[in-house]
C-alpha cells in the first residue's frame, strides 16, 4: 500500500501546506520555508485592498526561476521543469509553481509566485533586489538567514528546496547544500542567489523558457486500461471502473475498485501521468531494479510500477486492504502476478 511521494500537491493541499510552514518557527526536515509577503510599514485596511482580480496578473514562476539559474547556482545540469497552476486560497490568490529537479535528483527547488495574503512576520527583514524587489529574509535559528520570499509590489514568490545533495541538521546547526563540484555552500547563500536569480528575471522581463511541462496538460489516463483488462488480470476480484479524480500530480488519477471474497481484500487500481520531473523525482524512490515491460521500462516502487516509454512518463499501482491477515500470502503472490500484467497493457497503450 505504499505510494511515492509527488511532488506536487492537489491545489488546496499545496498552498495549505505552504501556510502551515509559515506558522511554524521550527527548521525540521530538507529545508523550512514561511511564506510570508511583505507589509508596508502603514498597511492599509482590508476595504482599501484591491481584490486580487484588479491587481496585475502574476508571473510563470518556470520565467523568473529557471533551470539554466539552478545550474548556473548549483552546477547540477540535465534539469526539467514543471509548471503547475494552482488558483486562489486564503494564503495567496493567483497562484503558480514551478518545479526544477536537476542532476536527478540531487537539487530541487520549488517557486510558488503568486498575490500573497499574510503581512510580515516579526522575525523578517527585508534586503533591497533587482528592479525594486525586496528579499524577505528569515532567522532560521541555526545561525543563518534564509533569503526564501522575494516580494514585488503586486505579488511575491515563496522557494523551498530540497535534494539529495541537501543537508540539514538543526541540532548540529548544518545546512548545506553540495554542489556538483564537490564545493559546498550553505542555505543561506543558495536561497540568496535562488532570489536574485528571481529579482534578475523580473526586471529584464525574462519568458519562460522552452522545455518547460505544464502538468495541468497531461493525456487522460483512463486511456491507458479498461475495465476488461483490469477483470481479465484481476479475476479474484469484481471490479468496477473506470473513475476520474483530480490527480496528486496535476492532471487526473484514473481508479478501479474491486472486492474479492476468497482472498477477504479490497483492491484500487489506479493509472496516472506523470511529467518527465515528477517521473525523474519518483524513480529515485524506486525499490527494485528496473525492467523491460511491454517496451516500456518499468521501476518497482512499493505496490507500484513507474512506466517509461519514449518520452512518456506513468504511474501504476494496485493498493490492496485485507480483511485479516491469513491471506497476506495469496495477496502478495497475486500482486507479483497483477503487476506486470497490467503493466503490460498499459504500456502498449503509452505513445498511441
Amino acid at each position: 500500500m505504499n505510494q511515492a511521494t509527488p511532488i506536487h500537491n492537489p491545489r488546496w493541499l499545496a498552498l495549505f501546506g505552504l501556510l502551515a510552514l509559515s506558522l511554524s518557527l521550527g527548521c525540521g526536515g530538507t529545508s523550512a520555508v514561511l511564506p510570508s509577503p511583505t507589509a508596508e510599514s502603514n498597511p492599509t485596511s482590508a476595504a482599501d485592498t484591491p481584490a486580487a482580480s484588479n491587481q496585475a496578473p502574476v508571473p510563470k514562476a518556470c520565467a523568473l526561476l529557471t533551470a539554466a539559474d539552478v545550474e548556473k547556482i548549483t552546477g547540477y545540469g540535465d534539469a526539467t521543469a514543471d509548471s503547475q497552476e494552482l488558483g486562489s486560497s486564503g494564503v495567496m490568490e493567483d497562484a503558480n509553481s514551478c518545479t526544477i529537479v536537476a542532476g536527478q535528483g540531487k537539487f530541487q527547488v520549488q517557486a510558488l509566485a503568486g498575490h500573497d495574503a499574510f503581512p510580515i512576520l516579526p522575525n523578517r527583514t527585508t534586503v533591497d533586489l533587482e528592479g525594486g524587489a525586496k528579499g524577505v529574509v528569515k532567522d532560521s535559528g541555526i545561525g543563518q538567514n534564509w533569503m526564501d520570499v522575494v516580494k514585488f509590489p503586486d505579488y511575491s514568490v515563496t522557494l523551498l528546496f530540497s535534494g539529495t545533495a541537501v543537508k540539514i541538521d538543526p541540532d548540529k546547526k548544518i545546512a548545506t547544500v553540495t554542489k556538483a563540484d564537490g564545493s559546498v555552500l550553505t542555505y543561506e547563500q543558495v536561497y540568496e542567489a535562488l532570489a536574485r536569480a528571481v529579482a534578475h528575471n523580473a526586471a529584464t522581463g525574462a519568458q519562460m523558457p522552452g522545455g518547460v511541462s505544464d502538468v495541468g496538460a497531461k493525456g487522460d489516463p483512463c486511456a491507458l486500461l479498461t475495465l476488461d483488462d483490469v477483470k481479465q488480470v484481476m479475476s479474484e476480484f469484481t471490479m468496477t471502473g473506470p473513475e476520474s479524480s483530480p490527480s496528486a500530480y496535476g492532471g487526473t488519477t484514473c481508479r478501479f475498485r474491486g472486492h474479492s471474497d476468497s482472498l477477504k481484500a479490497t483492491a484500487i487500481v489506479a493509472v496516472v501521468y506523470l511529467t518527465q520531473g515528477q517521473f525523474e523525482q519518483a524513480k529515485n524512490m524506486a525499490t527494485g531494479a528496473p525492467a523491460e515491460v511491454g517496451g516500456a521500462i518499468a521501476y518497482p516502487s512499493g505496490s507500484a510500477l513507474l512506466l517509461n516509454k519514449n518520452s512518456h512518463y506513468v504511474r501504476f499501482s494496485i493498493d490492496t486492504l485485507p480483511e485479516g491477515a491469513d491471506k497476506l500470502d495469496q495477496i502478495n503472490a497475486g500482486l507479483q502476478k497483477w503487476l506486470p500484467q497490467l503493466a503490460q497493457r498499459i504500456a502498449a497503450h503509452m505513445g498511441q
